[in-house]
């Protein structure tokens, strides 16, 4: 596991990530992604395009610090953010919304909409989710994930457990996709 000491959000960072697969592009990738295309992401990935931020995203971002805040104080320990790359698959990165400093646990934090805050509750995690978790599952060998799921100062915590066949799947997907880059 290597990683890239940029912070996130920079410029530097946005163009960084135009060279790499990352877990945010799964979904895209899978074609589950309410938020994006394949075509929008090949065409992002060639800077014909840019993700237009919506209000949603900039609301994600906003409270990015207060979530991960409620995230180390269910967990009883903290967390920072870190880019990491697979150990075997040179195009393939992932953005961490946290590790603990050991490297033990990583979390997806997301600033949810009431309906997918409600999965939560019910310790489910919304379909469109799944590819980017375990997308940083395989980019971290880990065998679990915490998918820490904000909604109005309430956090819920799901574990996510490896699917190796979905990443297989994930893997081979994003594959194809690279040999189009």
């Amino acid at each position: 596991m290597t990683n890239l000491s940029l912070e996130q959000g920079t410029e530097e960072w946005k163009e960084m990530r135009r060279k790499y697969i990352g877990a945010s592009d799964a979904a895209a990738i899978m074609g589950i992604s309410p938020f994006c295309t394949p075509y929008k992401l090949w065409e992002v990935k060639h800077g014909l395009a840019e993700i237009q931020e919506n209000e949603a995203m900039r609301r994600g971002t906003r409270l990015e610090e207060q979530a991960r805040q409620a995230y180390e104080t269910e967990v009883g320990f903290g967390v920072i953010p870190k880019v990491v790359f697979h150990p075997e698959i040179p195009y393939l990165m992932a953005s961490l919304d946290g590790i603990s400093v050991d490297g033990s646990i990583a979390v997806e934090i997301k600033n949810c909409n009431i309906y997918d805050h409600s999965l939560a509750k019910e310790g489910r995690v919304p379909l469109h989710y799944i590819p980017q978790l375990q997308h940083q599952l395989a980019c971290l060998g880990h065998d679990l994930i915490h998918y820490f799921s904000y909604n109005n100062s309430e956090g819920i915590l799901v574990e996510v457990r490896r699917d190796q066949a979905y990443i297989d799947r994930l893997l081979e997907a994003e594959a194809k996709f690279w040999e189009k880059h």
